[in-house]
């Protein structure tokens, strides 16, 4: 099957990332062999919240554009062009992310050195977060050899600078994107 290891999300703040942890309770990274990737009969990507460890998910639906991946704690993660767009099952859920049509990432080998702008609302479920302003500012980074499953992948490294108001709170995601086709790969 294929194999993702993504590490970009929209993260919110540091309660919701604590919370996510005691839900999840995961207390190290989760890690599979190539061969124990290999026998899973689904999709399977590493998700990394933030700061928590990372975990693995199956793809349960890939439709309208959107992949559906699901924890072993039977939380569901929605992700559109490598951006992870909503949640369910966490105490902070992500309701959906507004103007999802204009995201850079839906064709990140047209974004440069300088850079590109882009902005939306996060609408959250079950939080004070919900309404807040995000704006990005996504840059082309080098080409780097990444393994994924012991295989070298040439990958395009893009940054994501984002601001949230209100609160001026700053961080930054990372993306990899096949060279060729473009596909986010990590």
């Amino acid at each position: 099957g294929m194999t993702l290891a993504l590490t970009g999300c929209a993260q919110v703040n540091n309660n919701y990332t604590a919370t996510a942890r005691e839900l999840m309770r995961l207390n190290r990274d989760v890690v599979k062999t190539p061969a124990q990737i290999a026998a899973i009969p689904y999709p399977v990507a590493y998700l990394t919240l933030g700061p928590l460890p990372q975990a693995l998910v199956v793809q349960a639906f890939n439709e309208q554009g959107q992949n559906k991946w699901v924890s072993a704690d039977r939380n569901l993660f929605v992700q559109q062009h490598g951006r992870w767009v909503k949640t369910i099952g966490l105490p902070s859920d992500v309701s959906s992310l507004s103007n999802l049509d204009q995201d850079p990432l839906a064709n990140p080998l047209a974004i440069t050195a300088q850079g590109v702008t882009w902005s939306t609302t996060l609408y959250a479920a079950n939080s004070l977060q919900s309404g807040r302003q995000l704006r990005m500012t996504l840059t082309r980074q080098q080409n780097e050899v990444v393994k994924i499953q012991d295989q070298p992948h040439t990958l395009v490294h893009i940054v994501e600078s984002v601001t949230a108001q209100p609160g001026n709170e700053r961080w930054e995601n990372d993306y990899w994107a096949n060279s060729q086709t473009g596909r986010i790969e990590r």
